[in-house]
């Protein structure tokens, strides 16, 4: 029975599993720095310059834990009709600083459903405006915060590339919770980490 109910569930996504993803309308920035802090951190988890990758489309959520030392990176890409998540951690460690890799095949090597969570993914960026919502320094609302996560978005999609940041939204939500933007910012990240706890 168990097994009937996530198939009638996922029928639909089924149909479009074989479909190219439809990413929606994204907000590019043409004077996009490579060289920017928000690829410069990427070089600490070992991996590439967004502007290196290879993929078609790459979205990256960088976090970083303050106070403290640690950080995270998720990275949600597509290419060749495939998608891929990572996660790369960098915490401190009586030794220095420790890394690790959680990836979608040691999480669901086993459960082949698990692929079309992915479709659920990108409607949650699209819904919640990933591609086209404002950086934070674009908002008005300000606070004076030392603490808290600071979280930076990259994201390329063929040519187009993008990065904006947040520092510690929950309390912009709670300060201004007439600003949507906190809103959707905080289920674009939910969803991400989410995904690393099945």
């Amino acid at each position: 029975m168990r097994y009937l109910f996530f198939i009638v569930f996922l029928l639909p996504f089924l149909g479009n599993a074989q479909k190219e993803p439809d990413f929606g309308e994204i907000r590019a920035d043409n004077s996009f720095n490579c060289g920017g802090i928000a690829i410069r951190d990427s070089i600490l988890f070992g991996v590439n310059e967004i502007c290196n990758s290879k993929n078609h489309f790459e979205f990256r959520l960088s976090s970083f834990y303050r106070p403290g030392l640690t950080r995270e990176l998720i990275i949600l890409s597509y290419n060749n009709s495939s998608w891929d998540i990572r996660k790369y951690t960098v915490k401190p460690g009586s030794f220095g600083l420790q890394k690790s890799l959680t990836s979608f095949d040691s999480l669901y090597e086993n459960n082949p459903v698990a692929s079309l969570s992915f479709h659920i993914i990108l409607d949650t960026l699209k819904n919640n405006k990933a591609f086209l919502i404002p950086s934070q320094s674009e908002l008005k609302d300000k606070l004076q915060i030392f603490d808290g996560p600071l979280y930076i978005i990259a994201f390329k999609l063929g040519n187009k590339f993008r990065s904006y940041r947040y520092e510690n939204p929950e309390i912009y939500i709670k300060e201004f919770p007439g600003i949507s933007e906190y809103v959707k910012l905080k289920n674009i990240i939910t969803i991400l980490k989410n995904f690393f706890t099945p």
